[in-house]
C-alpha cells in the first residue's frame, strides 16, 4: 500500500496513495507491477513494468462446481429469497454459507476458485455474491474487477469475506461491503436483507381472516410503493380476483372460515386464467406432509410462522414482492 510520509491532515498535498494501489493492482493483473523508490526532500519515483505479451487465464479452465440441491436439513423455503454464489476456495466456508443461509430462506451454490467463481457468475446471474480474496489462480481483486467490468453482471452486490484490511481497494473496485472471516450469520443476513431489491409499483392481494395480520402487511409494505388489497377469506379472495386484473403476487393464509387456503387454491387451478399467478403461503398452521403434498402443487412458497420472528417473516415476504426475476425459472412449490 502506498501512503505518503506526511500523513498529517494539514499536509501540503492530496492523495491517498489509492489510486496508485489501484493500478499496481491493475498492473499485476498483466502480469506486472509497479514499485516505487523515493529519495527524502527530492520526491519518489514510481515505475511500471509490464510483460510483453500478456497470457490472459483461461476462465472456463476449471470444471463448475456441481450445484448442490438443496438438502433435507436445508429449509423448504431455501431459493425464496434468491441465490448466493460463494466463491471460496475454503470448503468450510462453502458447507457453513450453505446451511445457515439454505435454512433462512437463500439458494447457494458454490465455487472454489476465480476461474470457477466467473464462469458461474454468468451462467447463473445470481442475487448475491460473496467473494474471498486470498485464492490460488485468480485472486479476489481480480474477480471482482471483471464481475464490475461486464454489464450483466456488474449490478450484483459482492460482499468481500476477507481477513484482510485492504477496504479502501476493495470498495474502490465495486465491492458492496466487508466481512471478516470466520462468518458471522447475522451481520451476512442482515447485509443480503440490506442489499435485497426493493418492491416498486407492485399490487398485492392479502387473503387473511386475521385484521391484525393484513394491517401489519399492509404498513410494511404500502410505504414501499405497493399497492396492497385485502379479502377475508376464500371465496372473497376468488371473487376479488374474478372481478380485477391479477395482481402481482398473493399471500395466502390457509386456515380461514367460509373457504380455508387449500380450497382456494383447488379452485385457482381450475381456472388458466390464473396459471401464472404466484401465491405464497404464510400460516401458523404445523404443516403435514399430507399438507405439504397438498399445497405443491400450486404454491410457489410456503412460510410457516412458527419458530419465526415477525421481521424474519416480512424480510421473505419483501423478497417475493413482484420479485419475478427470483421465480421465472421455479416451478410452483419448490421445495
Amino acid at each position: 500500500v502506498f501512503s505518503q510520509a506526511d500523513a498529517s491532515t494539514t499536509r501540503k498535498y492530496g492523495g491517498s496513495g489509492l489510486g496508485l494501489s489501484i493500478s499496481r493492482h491493475f498492473a499485476r493483473m498483466m502480469g506486472g507491477d509497479i514499485v516505487a523508490s523515493s529519495t527524502p526532500n527530492e520526491g519518489s519515483v514510481f515505475t511500471i513494468v509490464l510483460p510483453r505479451i500478456v497470457a490472459l487465464p483461461a476462465v472456463n479452465s476449471a470444471p463448475i462446481t456441481e450445484i448442490l440441491p438443496i438438502r433435507p436439513t436445508d429449509s423448504p423455503n431455501a431459493g425464496a429469497l434468491g441465490t448466493i454464489l460463494v466463491i471460496d476456495d475454503d470448503p468450510a466456508v462453502h458447507d457453513l454459507i450453505r446451511r445457515s443461509m439454505g435454512r433462512a430462506g437463500y439458494r447457494v451454490i458454490t465455487a472454489s476458485n476465480g476461474s470457477e467463481g466467473l464462469a458461474m457468475a454468468r451462467a447463473e446471474h445470481p442475487h448475491f455474491i460473496t467473494l474471498d480474496i486470498m485464492m490460488p489462480g485468480i485472486d479476489g481483486w481480480s474477480v471482482l474487477t471483471t464481475l464490475k467490468a461486464e454489464p450483466e453482471l456488474k449490478d450484483i452486490p459482492v460482499f468481500i469475506l476477507t481477513m484482510t484490511h485492504e477496504k479502501s481497494l476493495g470498495y474502490a473496485l465495486g465491492a458492496a461491503q466487508f466481512l471478516t472471516k470466520p462468518v458471522n450469520r447475522d451481520a451476512l443476513l442482515d447485509l443480503l436483507k440490506q442489499y435485497a431489491p426493493h418492491p416498486k409499483n407492485c399490487h398485492v392481494l392479502i387473503i387473511d381472516d386475521d385484521a391484525n395480520n393484513r394491517d401489519l402487511l399492509k404498513r410494511v409494505f404500502e410505504p414501499e410503493g405497493t399497492r396492497v388489497s385485502e379479502a377475508t377469506d376464500g371465496q372473497s379472495g376468488l371473487d376479488w380476483l374474478n372481478a380485477n386484473p391479477p395482481p402481482d403476487l398473493v399471500i395466502l393464509d390457509l386456515m380461514m372460515p367460509t373457504m380455508d387456503g387449500f380450497t382456494f387454491l383447488d379452485a385457482l387451478g381450475q381456472n388458466s386464467r390464473f396459471d401464472a399467478l404466484p401465491v405464497v403461503v404464510l400460516t401458523a398452521k404445523t404443516l403435514t406432509e399430507t399438507d405439504r403434498e397438498r399445497l405443491q402443487t400450486r404454491a410457489l412458497h410456503i412460510i410457516e410462522r412458527q419458530g419465526q420472528s415477525e421481521e424474519a417473516i416480512i424480510a421473505r415476504l419483501q423478497a417475493q414482492i413482484c420479485a419475478s426475476d427470483l421465480s421465472k425459472n421455479d416451478s410452483p412449490a419448490k421445495q
